[in-house]
């Protein structure tokens, strides 16, 4: 049984009509072999915008072909080793040339001590509107809490930062599954997510992947519910 933590979203931090909530699902790896857990569909079925699977060094990452909403940098000097035993599978379709789709439980991983080394995933929204984005990694060393943190940033401002608990169990690695809820007010209004060590405590953080999809606009979710609603009770008519 996978042991499961859920941090509570944040308050919503507005700037200039632009939002921001931050949610950490925090996974026990519980020991199963690699890529066993269960698998991450990173192109969402065709509804992502953009998004990006790392595979140990930058060179070669896949990721969505001819789009550049999300992209990907490291932090503290991180070149980045191979991370080879993730414990969920994901998968991409309809990338780049060189890697056009794929399935695989890597990812990108460093050791350190060093608050402040980790990876950068910058968003650009390509409209205004609501966009959910998800990031994938896992850590170890987490002795406590608040030793890796995943802060949301426009320019030099921080908007949120939402911390890891304490390791939960079985296992010395947990999944990290963040999640980004967006209000962009403003074409090409520009979103960094720093997913960082924040304690001075020995241990790694990896970085698995990324996505990103547009939200239903609040009208449009209430016409789904309704409709769905709607369906629910024609089925127990028809009864």
């Amino acid at each position: 049984m996978v042991g499961v933590v859920l941090a509570g979203a944040l308050a919503v931090h507005r700037a200039e009509g632009a939002a921001v909530t931050l949610s950490l699902q925090q996974l026990d790896r519980n020991n199963v072999a690699a890529g066993t857990l269960g698998v991450f569909d990173l192109t969402q079925g065709g509804d992502a915008l953009d998004w990006i699977k790392v595979n140990g060094t930058p060179a070669g990452i896949p990721e969505k072909d001819a789009t550049t909403i999300l992209t990907y940098s490291t932090l503290g000097s991180v070149t980045g080793a191979s991370y080879t035993n993730d414990g969920y599978t994901f998968t991409w379709n309809g990338g780049t040339a060189t890697n056009p789709s794929g399935s695989n439980f890597t990812g990108v991983n460093d050791s350190s001590s060093t608050i402040g080394r980790g990876f950068r995933i910058s968003f650009a929204a390509p409209a205004a509107g609501d966009y959910t984005l998800t990031l994938y990694g896992a850590a170890n060393g987490l002795t406590t809490s608040g030793v890796y943190s995943l802060a949301a940033k426009q320019g030099a401002s921080t908007l949120q930062s939402l911390a890891t608990g304490t390791n939960l169990g079985s296992d010395s690695v947990d999944e990290l599954v963040w999640t980004a809820h967006i209000t962009a007010d403003s074409t090409g209004q520009s979103f960094d997510f720093d997913y960082t060590r924040a304690l001075a405590i020995n241990g790694a953080i990896a970085f698995t992947g990324v996505t990103v999809v547009a939200a239903p606009e609040p009208a449009s979710a209430s016409i789904i519910a309704l409709a769905a609603l709607s369906i629910g009770c024609l089925k127990r008519r028809k009864r």
